[in-house]
């Protein structure tokens, strides 16, 4: 019997976290179903990871605090359901809308809020902390598909499969998810895929999209199940946005996989700080296998992009999975794809229908107005106005010229009579009998 791997696609430190495994029909053989029916877990055999407390909390730079200012401005994903199929998640005061869903590992003692492999808290983390999330109000939807501290039988070195994958989305869907973030792959070799059977997770997805609910995968990560030119479920599906892992703001990880095929983004693989898993305090890694790291892989890189798409749905709740995958291809940037959440609000899709104003006009059907009229008086009484200036102008005018004609005619008169006086007043006969008079006193006085 051969055996397909699933893989926690996370990397603890340096160490790769074990694989889960599944067993399949022999690929000689006709094309059947992985399992007719999902695996149950036997009982827990393998100590759960130990978490490794921060005394801080998350810390952001000047300018991260005002990209995450902006960036919740325009949405916080409220109103949005995220379905984040993993190993668990646990209650903690960060999440305020946090609730539990199918567990596939121990369906018998659900414990969708218990997660011994403190996976499925961190990506939890990412989307829907209220200090550090994505979509700070985002509701998050606890389904526990796999743990490696669990087996499906004794050979097996965890749980977890193809089959209980498929039941985990159904299970999304049946409760309401608007977004499935899905940190889970299996890597399988192009030969072996050829001869799968995967449409019951094919189907699984095609209801999603028929359903409007947005499937977000991880790439995978390089190691010894994973390699370059492996078929790698589910992100090998049209449907299914693909996230890779940076390293720095535009390089890739070395360890993430290469995406074969289809469209892909990528995002930050590190988290340098996540929720405590006994419900308050945070935690910047964990001991797993007696192994210290901290949380790096595609796992991590998958939640950012989830993160996203819930704010787009709160922003706009109509665009249909197809419409937010234009978004985020579209909107992501320079080679490696690197994805921008702010850049992802900002992007207006070529293939959605630009809404259009259809404006009538028509003439005005209000009385008219009495500016006409009003201008019209004005000018008529200026023009009186003018008039009458212009006649009492004259008048005054006709007036000065009679009265200088008058004036003009009296003139000779007057200068002939001013003429002869002074002729008359040179000879009085008085005057000189006086002056006669006066040279003889002269002469007696002396």
């Amino acid at each position: 019997m051969r055996k397909v791997k699933i893989a926690l696609v996370a990397i603890v430190g340096i160490v790769a976290l074990p694989h889960m495994t599944l067993e399949s029909f022999d690929p000689c053989g006709p094309l059947e179903p992985l399992y007719p029916m999902a695996p149950v877990a036997m009982a827990q055999d393998v100590p759960c990871a130990v978490p490794i407390s921060s005394a801080e909390g998350p810390g952001f730079s000047p300018q991260q605090q005002d990209y995450r200012s902006r960036l919740h401005a325009l949405a916080t994903g409220r109103g949005v359901k995220v379905a984040i199929i993993d190993t668990g998640v646990f209650g903690h005061e960060q999440f305020s809308r946090l609730e539990p869903g199918e567990d596939l590992v121990t369906p018998d003692n659900a414990e969708s809020l218990n997660d011994c492999d403190i996976h499925g808290t961190v990506v939890a983390s990412v989307i829907g902390a209220r200090d550090m999330g994505i979509a700070p109000d985002a509701t998050l939807l606890s389904i526990r598909q796999s743990s490696q501290h669990y087996r499906n039988s004794p050979d097996s070195e965890s749980s977890g499969s193809l089959a209980t994958m498929t039941e985990a989305v159904h299970s999304a869907i049946d409760n309401g998810a608007d977004v499935i973030s899905l940190s889970v792959v299996a890597c399988i070799s192009e030969e072996r895929a050829a001869t799968l059977d995967s449409h019951g997770l094919s189907e699984a997805l095609g209801r999603a999209e028929d359903e409007e609910v947005v499937v977000l995968a991880s790439a995978g990560n390089i190691d010894g199940e994973c390699e370059p030119g492996m078929v790698v479920y589910p992100a090998v599906e049209d449907t299914v946005i693909t996230v890779a892992a940076l390293s720095s703001a535009y390089e890739l990880a070395e360890y993430s996989l290469p995406v074969a095929q289809g469209q892909w983004v990528s995002a930050p693989g590190t988290v340098d700080i996540a929720v405590h898993p006994n419900g308050t305090g945070w935690m910047r890694g964990a001991i797993k296998n007696g192994t210290e790291g901290g949380f790096n892989g595609t796992s991590y890189a998958t939640p950012t992009v989830s993160g996203t798409v819930a704010l787009l749905l709160e922003r706009n709740p109509h665009l249909t999975p197809a419409e937010i995958r234009e978004i985020i291809y579209a909107s992501a940037q320079s080679a490696h794809h690197v994805h921008d959440p702010l850049a992802a609000l900002g992007y207006l899709p070529e293939s959605m229908p630009k809404e259009i104003r259809t404006v009538a006009l028509s003439p005005e059907t209000a009385e008219e107005s009495p500016a006409p009229a009003r201008l019209k008086m004005l000018i008529a009484t200026t023009g009186a106005v003018v008039l009458l200036v212009l006649f009492i102008t004259g008048v005054i005018n006709n007036s000065r010229r009679q009265r200088s004609h008058v004036l003009a005619a009296k003139l000779p008169e007057v200068s002939g009579q001013s003429a002869k006086q002074p002729r008359e007043r040179q000879r009085p006969k008085h005057r000189r009998a006086r002056h006669r008079a006066t040279r003889g006193a002269g002469q007696f006085l002396r």
